[in-house]
C-alpha cells in the first residue's frame, strides 16, 4: 500500500475506540508511513497514548529523521505532547538529543516557540549544551533574537542555571571575535548573571574591560547597574569602555518627542552626578553625558519648532 492508503486507515484506527488491537494497528502503520505523515496522523491522538508509548514512538521517529520536515514535525508533536504532562525521566536522553539535532536542522521556522517550550523543560539538567545550540545558530546567522522572544527567555534560563560556565562561554566567543553572539547579546543577557562572576572576570583587564561594555546596560533607576558601575570606577577614563556605555544609555526607542527624553535622561544623570555615595568614575562619566545629552537636546528642540511639534 502506499502512503495516501495507508493513512486512510491510520485515520479510520485513531476514530475508533482504544483497543489493544487497535493500538497494534496503529503502531504498526506508524513504522509504514513516512515519518511526517504519522505524526499527522496521530497529532491529536496523544491523549491516548501512556509515557512508555510516547517513549517508544519518540525512539522511532528521533531515529528517523532525516529532513527538516520530519525534525519540524516532531518538535511540534511533542511541544502538543508535553503541554499537558511531565516528561518522563526514561525520556531525558532521547529529548536531550532532538534537541541538539537544532544544529542540523536550523530551519525551524515556526516551531521556534516548540522547540524552546521543549528545551526550557531541559535547562536544569544541560543549560551549558542548549546554550551553545542557541549561540551556535546566532553565529552561523541561522538565528536573530528580536526583543523578549522564545529563544532570548531561553538564553537567559541557561545563564541562570549554571551562570559561571554560562559566562565563561558567552566571554570566549566574544573574545574570539563572534560579532553576531556579541551584537545579539548586547543590553540584556548581562542582567542574568551575577555582576560578581562578570566583574572577577574582568579583572584588571582594560580589554576584557572593553568587552564586557560593549554589550552591559547601564540602567535607568537610582543608580547605574552594578557591572556598569563597576566599569566606570575602575576603567572610566577609557574611551572605549565611555563611549560604549554612553551608546548604550542613549539607544532605545520611544514615543513623543525626542527632546522631552533627553530631559528625562539628563535629570537621572544629575542625580548620579549629585550622589557623593557613588564612585568618581560613574559622577565623571555622568557630568560628561549631561553635557553631550544638552547639546543634543538643544537640536531636537530647534527640530521641534521646526516642525510645529
Amino acid at each position: 500500500a502506499d502512503g495516501l492508503e495507508l493513512m486512510e486507515v491510520l485515520s479510520i484506527a485513531v476514530r475508533g475506540p482504544r483497543t489493544d488491537a487497535a493500538h497494534t494497528r496503529i503502531f504498526g502503520l506508524l513504522r509504514e508511513l513516512p515519518m511526517v505523515l504519522g505524526l499527522r496522523g496521530v497529532f491529536g491522538w496523544h491523549r491516548n497514548l501512556d509515557s512508555s508509548d510516547i517513549e517508544v514512538l519518540t525512539h522511532d521517529w528521533s531515529q528517523r529523521i532525516a529532513s527538516q520536515l520530519d525534525y519540524n514535525a516532531l518538535v511540534d508533536w511533542l511541544c502538543l505532547v508535553f503541554h499537558s504532562r511531565q516528561v518522563p525521566p526514561s525520556l531525558s536522553q532521547d529529548l536531550r538529543t532532538l534537541l541538539l539535532m537544532r544544529s542540523d536542522y536550523p530551519d525551524i521556522a515556526q516551531q521556534g516557540y516548540e522547540w524552546s517550550y521543549l528545551a526550557n523543560r531541559c535547562v536544569t539538567d544541560h543549560p551549558i549544551e542548549l546554550l551553545d545550540v542557541v549561540l551556535d545558530l546566532v553565529e552561523s546567522n541561522h538565528l536573530m533574537i528580536i526583543g523578549q522572544d522564545y529563544e532570548s527567555e531561553l538564553l537567559m534560563a541557561c545563564a541562570k542555571a549554571a551562570p559561571a560556565e554560562a559566562w565563561e562561554d558567552v566571554a570566549k566567543r566574544m573574545q574570539a571575535g563572534e560579532w553576531r553572539v556579541q551584537l545579539e547579546v548586547r543590553g540584556w543577557l548581562l542582567n542574568a548573571f551575577p555582576a560578581s562572576i562578570v566583574e572577577a572576570w574582568i579583572g584588571e583587564s582594560r580589554e576584557r574591560a572593553r568587552l564586557v561594555a560593549s554589550i552591559a546596560p547601564v540602567g535607568d533607576g537610582d543608580e547605574p547597574l552594578p557591572v556598569a558601575r563597576f566599569l566606570l570606577e575602575n576603567f572610566g577614563e577609557d574611551d572605549h569602555v565611555g563611549s560604549d556605555l554612553a551608546a548604550h544609555y542613549t539607544s532605545g526607542s520611544w514615543v513623543g518627542p525626542e527632546s522631552v527624553r533627553l530631559s528625562q535622561k539628563i535629570d537621572q544623570l544629575k542625580g548620579w552626578r549629585s550622589r557623593t555615595t557613588l564612585p568618581l568614575g560613574v559622577r565623571k562619566w555622568a557630568a560628561e553625558m549631561i553635557g553631550s545629552l544638552e547639546q543634543r537636546r538643544l537640536a531636537a528642540l530647534e527640530w521641534e519648532a521646526e516642525r510645529g511639534f
